[in-house]
């Protein structure tokens, strides 16, 4: 006997074509970040710093993130202000003139 298989709700659809959207455009221009920030004059050890600050901003942000999320009743105002942000700023990376 087979079980039934219920479709994945509309929100669950959306939320998953969000994450691969925001995943694919992280991905694309991740490795393009080191050479145009050496283009604009930064030196290797301030990417270094860079990424690290970077990478140590985005764990604290999920550690306290999650949590909020937990206390939180409603959390789509806060999934949707997750992946604004980053798809607004995104494009203001060509705007930058100084690696600084």
């Amino acid at each position: 006997m087979k079980p039934a298989h219920r479709p994945l709700h509309r929100n669950v659809k959306l939320l998953g074509a969000a994450s691969f959207f925001n995943d694919v455009a992280s991905e694309m221009i991740a490795p393009l970040l080191p050479v145009f920030l050496l283009s604009i004059g930064a030196s290797k050890s301030a990417i270094g710093w860079i990424e690290g600050v970077a990478d140590a901003v985005a764990s604290l942000l999920k550690l306290f993130a999650g949590a909020w999320s937990d206390r939180m009743s409603q959390r789509k105002g806060l999934i949707s202000f997750g992946y604004a942000i980053p798809a607004l700023v995104r494009p203001l990376i060509g705007l930058t003139t100084a690696w600084w």
